[in-house]
């Protein structure tokens, strides 16, 4: 691959589209069932009673964003975790930028549905609990420090990409020994 082709190649511009499909395909797929031993019904989006779903209504629209944010996440460690095993590459960054910043739509589509009132760094959302009243609970607004880090790999892939232009291919050292 030369380096010419810049941050985004053929291949790289591939693995960020599945990377896109499978974070928002999601959001489609009752994915709460499969991170809990319990069965996970939203409010609203079903009634369990000894076992089996008595009842269904519609899911609540704040569920297909949080389904997205939460696979996207996931996406997002197991990236982390390669990077840390692997050489870091420009590919490896540019998937870090990217699943991040598909973790911060999801996670602005889920706020803002829920109608939080976002701060720095924090977001605030309104409860209304029954015989108490309207209460506010704090939340850090991982969103925010997503975007920044998303920023930090953006820049780094390209101070890399500048670092690499015009330099020959690195050959590796077997294929320059003789058998």
């Amino acid at each position: 691959m030369s380096s010419s082709a810049g941050l985004l190649d053929r291949r790289r511009a591939l693995l960020l589209a599945l990377i896109t499909v499978l974070v928002y395909g999601s959001s489609l797929v009752p994915v709460e069932h499969f991170i809990s031993d319990v069965s996970v019904h939203p409010s609203g989006y079903g009634d369990v009673a000894s076992g089996k779903v008595s009842s269904t209504y519609a899911v609540p629209p704040w569920v297909f964003p949080w389904r997205a944010a939460l696979v996207g996440t996931l996406i997002l460690f197991a990236s982390m975790m390669a990077a840390y095993v692997a050489r870091r590459s420009l590919t490896g960054k540019i998937v870090l930028a990217y699943t991040s910043l598909l973790v911060v739509v999801a996670h602005y589509a889920h706020v803002a549905i829920l109608g939080a009132e976002v701060g720095i760094l924090t977001y605030r959302i309104d409860v209304v609990v029954p015989e108490v009243g309207k209460t506010s609970q704090w939340f850090i607004d991982v969103g925010q420090l997503l975007a920044i880090y998303a920023g930090y790999e953006l820049y780094t892939a390209r101070k890399m990409a500048r670092s690499t232009s015009g330099r020959a291919p690195r050959i590796s050292s077997r294929t320059e020994r003789s058998p």
